[in-house]
C-alpha cells in the first residue's frame, strides 16, 4: 500500500511490468517526478525543464506512458502538500494531453481522475479546474478528432514551467491565438497575456508582436534551430504588472498566474534592495506553501541546497550566508504564522506577499543590460532629427553598464552590479505632465536612443530641452518595441512624435 501512495523517496523498481532495458528509465523519470513537484530539492532552473522531460519520455513508448501515468497518480494519492499535489495534477494534465495510456490502464485513469474530482472540496477550485481539463483532454487524446490540415497543434509554456496544448489555424496571429489560449485556461481579461519567445540556452523572454502569423514565426523558428541548434517555444504571460493592481477573485487563473509570475520574478531579481524588506516576502512565500515548507522548517533544513532557492533570489545568497538567511526566514515565519489566520483564504495570503513585492523597484518592469554610447556611427542612427546634445546618465562613470528598465509608467537606468548602498538610478516618465519624460525613441541594430525632455547641466536656466540618450545593447529593438507597446496602450505615440517636432516644449 506504501508504494502505492505519496512518498518522498527514491524508487528502485518500476511499478509496472515492464522490460529490463527500460527499468533504469523508469526510475530516473521518477525522480524527475519528485523534483517536479518539489518532493526532492533541485535548482529551478533545472526543475523548469522537468515538466517537458517527463511527458516527453511517457510519449516515446506506450510502456513508459503506463508507468509514468502509474507514478504520477501514486504521487498524488495522499499528498499531505497542496504545492506538490498541485503540480502534480499539472503533470498529470501535460500527460493526458499528449499520450493517451493503453486500453488496459486507461479506465483506471478515468476513474481516478474522476473520484479525485469528487474528492475536492471548495478551497481546491484550482485543482478542480486542473482535473476537469485532464478529464477532458484524456478523452480527445483517446478518441482524436479529424486533424484539420489547415491547423497546426502548439505547446504553450506557462511562468510555472507546465505547459497546454492549444490548436489553432495556421493563419492566426499570436493575439488570435492568445484569445484561444485564455479561453483554454479559462482567464477573463485575455488582453493582459502576450505572447514570448524562449530561446533555448538564452534567459530573456523576448516579447512577441500580437500582429505575429502562427505559420510566419514557425518558419523563422526552424530556420533560426539550424542555424543555431537552438529550439525556441511560446510563453504565455502577463505583458505588464502594474505597482497598483490586485488578485482578482473573480478572476482565479489570472489571479494565480499574476501570482506566480511576480514570484518567478522576485526569485530571478537582479539588483539589491533592503534585505529586511526581501526576506520578509520570502518568510510570506513559506507562508503561503507552509504545508510544503514547514517539514524544513520544522528540522531546520530551510538552508538545503535547493529549498532556500525556492523562496530567496539568487543575489541574495550569493552575498550573504545562506544559513543565517534561512535562520532569519524561519524566525519572520514563526512571527507570521502565530499572527495570521491559519484559515485565510488562500488567494488573501497570495494578495499580501503580492502587496510587498509590488514596493520593489523593479515590480512588473521589463529589463535589460546595456552601455550608454556618446557617438552613434551613421548607420545605427534611428532618430535621424535627434538633438546633437547628449544627456549623460552619470558623468562620474561614463563607461557604466545599466539596466535598462521599462514599466508602465517609464524608462529608468539602474546601475548593473552596484552594492548594495551604491545604486545609481536615472529615469523619465511616460507622461508629459513631468519634467524629465520621454519624447522619442527608436532602436537600430544593437543600438537604442532616446529623446528625452530634461534639463541641461551645463545650461540650467533655460529649463527644459530635448537631449539624446544612445544605449549601445543586443536588446535594442525588444526595449524599442516595448517601449512602443506602452505608448500605444496610453494613446501617447502621437503626441511623443509631435513633442520631438515642435522642440520638445509644450
Amino acid at each position: 500500500e506504501v508504494m502505492l501512495a505519496h512518498q518522498a523517496q527514491a524508487m528502485k523498481d518500476a511499478l509496472t511490468r515492464v522490460p529490463l532495458g527500460l527499468e533504469g528509465q523508469c526510475t530516473s523519470t521518477y525522480n524527475n517526478i519528485l523534483g517536479w513537484m518539489y518532493d526532492r530539492p533541485v535548482p529551478e532552473i533545472q526543475r523548469a525543464g522537468l515538466f517537458q522531460e517527463i511527458v516527453g519520455t511517457a510519449t516515446q513508448d506506450k510502456m513508459l506512458a503506463d508507468e509514468i501515468y502509474c507514478q504520477t497518480m501514486k504521487q498524488l494519492t495522499r499528498n499531505p502538500s497542496d504545492r506538490s499535489r498541485l503540480q502534480g495534477w499539472k503533470l498529470m494534465h501535460g500527460l493526458c494531453q499528449s499520450v493517451c495510456p493503453t486500453a488496459a490502464l486507461h479506465e483506471f485513469v478515468h476513474a481516478f481522475l474522476m473520484r479525485s474530482m469528487r474528492e475536492c472540496d471548495g478551497s481546491e477550485a484550482e485543482v478542480a479546474e486542473v482535473i476537469r481539463q485532464c478529464i477532458a483532454d484524456l478523452n480527445v487524446t483517446a478518441a482524436p478528432d479529424h486533424i484539420d490540415e489547415d491547423e497546426v497543434t502548439l505547446h504553450i509554456s506557462l511562468v510555472d514551467a507546465s505547459s497546454r496544448r492549444v490548436r489553432a489555424p495556421c493563419g492566426s496571429t499570436l493575439q488570435q491565438l492568445g484569445e484561444i489560449t485564455a479561453s483554454t485556461l479559462k482567464i477573463g481579461t485575455a488582453s493582459d497575456f502576450a505572447f514570448f519567445q524562449v530561446t533555448e540556452g538564452l534567459e530573456a523572454h523576448r516579447l512577441l508582436p500580437d500582429t505575429t502569423v502562427i505559420s510566419t514565426l514557425m518558419a523563422k523558428w526552424k530556420k533560426l534551430e539550424e542555424m543555431t541548434r537552438r529550439t525556441s517555444r511560446l510563453l504565455f504571460k502577463r505583458k505588464y504588472m502594474r505597482v497598483d493592481e490586485y488578485l482578482n477573485p473573480g478572476d482565479l487563473t489570472h489571479a494565480n498566474l499574476t501570482y506566480r509570475q511576480a514570484v518567478h520574478d522576485f526569485l530571478h531579481y537582479p539588483i539589491h534592495e533592503d534585505l529586511r524588506a526581501i526576506l520578509e516576502i520570502s518568510a510570506r512565500i513559506v507562508f503561503v506553501e507552509r504545508a510544503h515548507f514547514r517539514p524544513y522548517v520544522d528540522k531546520g533544513t530551510l538552508a538545503d541546497a535547493g529549498v532556500l532557492e525556492q523562496v530567496v533570489p539568487e543575489i541574495i545568497l550569493r552575498s550573504h550566508n545562506r544559513k543565517k538567511v534561512a535562520q532569519q526566514i524561519t524566525d519572520m515565519y514563526i512571527k507570521i504564522a502565530a499572527s495570521l489566520d491559519p484559515g485565510e483564504h488562500r488567494l488573501v495570503t497570495m494578495s499580501r506577499v503580492l502587496s510587498l513585492m509590488q514596493r520593489l523597484r523593479l515590480f512588473g518592469a521589463y529589463y535589460w543590460v546595456g552601455r550608454q554610447v556618446m557617438d552613434v556611427p551613421t548607420d545605427k542612427v534611428s532618430i535621424p532629427e535627434a538633438p546633437k546634445v547628449t544627456c549623460k546618465l552619470n558623468p562620474r562613470a561614463a563607461d557604466a553598464e545599466y539596466y535598462v528598465v521599462v514599466d508602465y509608467f517609464g524608462v529608468r537606468f539602474i546601475s548593473a552590479g552596484s552594492q548594495p548602498g551604491t545604486l545609481f538610478q536615472k529615469g523619465f516618465l511616460f507622461n508629459e505632465e513631468a519634467v524629465e519624460r520621454v519624447l522619442v525613441w527608436g532602436a537600430s541594430q544593437n543600438v537604442l536612443q532616446f529623446v528625452v525632455s530634461t534639463v541641461n547641466p551645463a545650461q540650467p536656466t533655460t529649463g527644459r530641452v530635448p537631449m539624446t540618450i544612445a544605449i549601445m545593447t543586443p536588446a535594442a529593438v525588444d526595449i524599442a518595441y516595448a517601449v512602443h507597446l506602452i505608448y500605444s496602450m496610453k494613446g501617447l505615440t502621437d503626441k511623443a512624435k509631435r513633442q520631438l517636432q515642435s522642440g520638445g516644449r509644450r
